[in-house]
């Protein structure tokens, strides 16, 4: 994990990255008004609308799909979110 956490770093900026070790994270851990608590291994966001090429960051999205059968949520969320990825990485080969 220390890998991705450092490369994320690399490719979009320390402040965009957000791992368990930081304070803020834990404004993360809430899902909704169940008050279930995710613990994300990392949390990234970007400043702007296409700040990241998604050739970029397309091995961590291919990463993810395996993943999300994984996900604690509503079957139809985990159903859908794999399909959703899936997509994502096919549009975006051309």
């Amino acid at each position: 994990m220390e890998k991705i956490i450092k490369s994320l770093i690399k490719i979009i900026g320390k402040e965009y990255v957000i791992t368990p070790g930081m304070a803020e994270y834990h404004a993360y851990t809430f899902s909704d008004a169940t008050l279930y608590r995710s613990k994300p291994d990392i949390i990234v966001y970007a400043a702007a609308r296409g700040m990241v090429s998604f050739t970029v960051i397309k091995p961590f999205v291919e990463e993810m799909i395996p993943w999300t059968k994984q996900m604690n949520c509503p079957a139809y969320i985990k159903d859908e979110i794999g399909k959703l990825i899936e997509l994502i990485v096919r549009e975006n080969n051309s």
